[in-house]
């Protein structure tokens, strides 16, 4: 059962938290726009990181497509530093 549930976790080498609430209703809070980009995340996201980036991001002045630049930039970061990310494997096989 354990291996089930771990199953749609896919192969990061990042690290793992657990949940305390329901994410889905923390997802059903968040404005359109960054419901519509966490569908297209590459990365498993929680609701509760995105909307912190948004909220910060808009109370300086960011306009929507600016939080989604914001927020891209910061995936890619994250799957750079991915020793397992499909994406640095395609990098690295480039290279070579």
């Amino acid at each position: 059962m354990t291996q089930l549930r771990n199953a749609n976790l896919g192969t990061t080498g990042l690290p793992k938290t657990r949940r305390s609430h329901d994410p889905m209703r923390s997802y059903d809070a968040l404005p359109v726009e960054l419901r519509r980009w966490l569908m297209d995340a590459c990365l498993p996201w929680s609701p509760n990181s995105c909307l912190k980036i948004w909220r910060k991001a808009r109370i300086a002045g960011a306009s929507p497509s600016e939080v989604m630049t914001k927020l891209s930039k910061i995936e890619r970061a994250m799957l750079a530093r991915d020793p397992n990310s499909t994406q640095q494997r395609h990098q690295q096989s480039r290279l070579s």
